[in-house]
Order: structure tokens, then sequence, then C-alpha cells
């Protein structure tokens, strides 16, 4: 019963929008979702470090987790914030990197977020020398309908511009 139990919180975890899920096709997804993120938290540090030491980065999509990145290549231009907009499923993640001295209202963003059908989860900000690292995890309003990530990313650039 306790097994039931468990698999059950699984499935709404893993595959909220299907009916029953068989237990193998179940534990195959969770472990399908683990690893990716794995490779994402991976794939995130790497990103990290090339962007405190100073070097171009180019970041790849990994199951369209991330769709977009302005990243400055030159060091006059570093002071330019870096907008990186990701989606997975009905979560949307927003990045975003600049410099101490371009600081803006995160209620603008969160405003944008809110106007395209999100709902802000949580946020964290992390200054690390003279940048800001700022993170915020949303939901779509409506799973269904979901967020036009791209529209989302080309908003956000244009507050920033």
């Amino acid at each position: 019963m306790h097994m039931r139990v468990l698999y059950s919180n699984l499935s709404s975890l893993i595959a909220p929008n299907s009916s029953q899920v068989p237990v193998p096709e179940l534990v195959d997804r969770a472990t399908d979702y683990i690893k990716g993120l794995d490779s994402r938290v991976k794939q995130l540090h790497q990103t990290k470090e090339a962007i405190l030491t100073g070097e171009d980065v180019s970041i790849t999509s990994d199951q369209n987790h991330l769709l977009d990145a302005n990243v400055a290549s030159s060091s006059s231009s570093r002071s330019v914030p870096i907008v990186e907009v990701g989606a997975f499923e009905s979560t949307l993640e927003v990045n975003l990197i600049c410099g101490s001295e371009n600081m803006f209202k995160l209620t603008e963003v969160i405003r944008v977020l809110e106007e395209e059908g999100a709902v802000v989860i949580t946020s964290a900000c992390h200054k690390e020398g003279d940048r800001v690292f700022y993170t915020i995890y949303s939901q779509a309003k409506i799973p269904r309908i979901g967020i036009d990530t791209s529209r989302v990313h080309e908003r956000l650039k244009m507050l920033f511009s």
C-alpha cells in the first residue's frame, strides 16, 4: 500500500496531465527527468564559470531548456544585461545577469512575466564581484496554454535596452 502511494505521488509530479501511467514508464520518465536536471546543473555551472572569468559564452539548447542568450562579447559591452529564458513543460526559468551599475526594478520583470501568463513561484538574487545574478522561476497560469518563451525573451530584452 505504501508503494502505491509513493508511485501515485511520483506520477503526479512527473505526468500530471495523464491518467494511469504504467509503473515502468513512470520510472523511466523520472529517470530521464533526473538525468536531464543533472546535465542542466552541470551546464549552468560551466556557464557561470565562463561568465565570471569574462569569456565569451555560447549556450546550446538542452531539451528546450534554454531558448536564447544575449551574451556580451567585448569588455566594453559587459555592462549590458544578459537575459536567458528557458522552459520545461509549464515551468519558465528566467536568468538575468547585469553589472552592479545597471540595476533595474525586479517588479518590472515580474510584471512582464505576469502579463505573459506566468505566476512567479520563486526568485533569487546573488551578487558576485561587480555582477548581479537573478533567477526567477514561474509557472503558466493555465498549463494547457503555456507561456510563449520567445515573446517573454523579446520583451525582457526590450526592457533592458
